[in-house]
């Protein structure tokens, strides 16, 4: 029993220590379910190792063949605590680059966004001018309003007398 489980637990540590990390979002994802799998499959083997133990604690009581059997039982320690240390250290390596790659997408999403929002701040569009706001203002004002005179126009100027409206982005600033 102590055999096959040490040949099992050598065989599934190797299919998770591995170089072999995905290159995107997807593939590190994929593989952090997949090691996730392979962790179920460790849990399931743990009554194999509960057996193993149990039956070697039998064979010392009975003082019959003890340093082999405390040889096997010590082989199997080692190499169940160093299957689970290794699953973790491999989760933390996934879960590491799955942050690098989240990272590295949503930069390169971010600079693609701020690339096609520049050229708005160098060139701003013409609704963006205070004619163009002034004139669609006027517009829809004569059109739905029966009256000609509006609400700005019957409200106080708070323009002080001799200065004049900025025509720029910033309208509201004085002269």
């Amino acid at each position: 029993a102590a055999n096959q489980l040490i040949q099992w637990a050598t065989n599934m540590r190797k299919l998770f220590v591995t170089d072999d990390i995905g290159t995107n979002v997807s593939a590190v994802d994929l593989q952090i379910l997949q090691h996730r799998d392979l962790k179920c499959e460790m849990d399931t083997r743990v009554s194999n190792r509960e057996e193993c133990d149990k039956l070697g604690n039998d064979l010392l009581s009975k003082e019959q063949f003890e340093d082999v059997v405390r040889e096997k039982l010590d082989q199997v320690s080692l190499i169940w605590n160093s299957l689970y240390a290794d699953w973790d250290e491999t989760l933390e390596e996934l879960d590491i680059m799955l942050e690098a790659h989240t990272f590295a997408r949503d930069a390169k999403s971010a600079n693609t966004w701020i690339t096609n929002q520049s050229g708005n701040l160098t060139d701003p569009p013409e609704t963006a001018t205070l004619d163009h706001i002034e004139r669609s203002s006027r517009s829809s004002r004569t059109s739905s309003a029966p009256s000609t005179r509006s609400r700005r126009d019957s409200m106080p100027s708070r323009t002080p007398p001799g200065t004049r409206r900025s025509p720029g982005l910033g309208g509201g600033r004085w002269r």
